[in-house]
């Protein structure tokens, strides 16, 4: 009871730490630089990733205010045995994409897959791969926060599926004031902001899934962050790479389109958190493997 406790407490301290590092800047500077997009300009890079850095800021801090120590912290690379999973953080998401890609198409091209060609697909899918591995620091200290201390405490304390709906709605919802300012679905639409809040916090579950059962496999943070960089550059990657010419980009709506293409997620997430517990089982009762 103690121990649980005790974790129950590190969990509320890192969701503190966590969400206040980010929030703090975002709202500071957020109302103050107007569009999400002007986060991204040089003068914001380094405010941009100290929030970025946010959760891995507030995995230190929790861990030396409740002296945790660092065992179990999934900074090892674990690469001998795992390469196959380093290998899936690189192109799982690229080929998942592709139906989302093809739904955009479909939805908002005039002429779909008129400007497809195979030359043309791969060598931006290999760009973007290539682009996204050196990428990934960007993306580990979310890693190091989410899947390398949130969700194993929270898998203890509550179980596999808790944690995935409510780890992704923490993910999500991290993401809020720049959510607000137009992050990922813009702000003309009509449900803003409400909308855009539900539909991040759903896509976060959904990746979550797919990034704790890879952090599970390999005992490393840095699949997942390989994989979090491929998904941040890959969805408007593949859709350029079916058709760039046909999708008017000033008129593409992208919340109905992750409306749409959500339940693609949503079976991702359903298919991981089985996998999941199906190793838990296994662990649990060697015998039967």
């Amino acid at each position: 009871m103690q121990n649980k406790k005790l974790e129950w407490q590190r969990v509320g301290i890192f969701f503190l730490l966590s969400y206040a590092i980010a929030y703090i800047p975002e709202i500071a500077f957020g109302w103050k630089m107007g569009d999400y997009e002007n986060w991204t300009e040089p003068n914001m890079l380094a405010w941009f990733l100290f929030v970025t850095f946010s959760p891995a800021i507030a995995v230190v801090l929790t861990r030396i205010i409740t002296k945790e120590g660092w065992k179990d912290s999934f900074l090892h690379l674990n690469v001998k045995g795992n390469l196959k999973y380093y290998i899936l953080s690189v192109f799982f998401l690229i080929a998942f994409e592709l139906p989302r890609g093809i739904t955009a198409n479909l939805m908002e091209g005039e002429a779909p897959f008129a400007g497809f060609t195979v030359p043309k697909f791969f060598g931006i899918l290999l760009m973007t791969a290539g682009m996204s591995i050196p990428l990934a620091f960007i993306n580990f200290g979310e890693e190091l926060g989410w899947r390398g201390y949130l969700y194993p405490k929270l898998e203890k304390l509550i179980g596999v599926p808790a944690t995935v709906i409510i780890g992704g709605i923490v993910w999500g919802l991290w993401h809020a004031p720049l959510t607000v300012k137009g992050h990922n679905f813009g702000t003309d639409y009509p449900s803003y902001p409400y909308g855009g809040l539900i539909l991040m916090s759903l896509f976060c579950i959904s990746l979550g899934a797919f990034l704790m059962w890879l952090t599970k496999k390999t005992n490393s943070v840095y699949p997942a962050s390989i994989a979090h960089s491929i998904n941040n550059n890959s969805a408007g990657a593949v859709a350029y790479a079916l058709i760039s010419e046909t999708i008017d980009e000033d008129t593409f709506n992208q919340f109905q389109h992750s409306v749409i293409t959500m339940s693609y997620m949503l079976i991702m997430a359903v298919v991981f958190t089985v996998l999941i517990l199906k190793d838990s089982k296994k662990q649990k009762n060697p015998a039967e493997i």
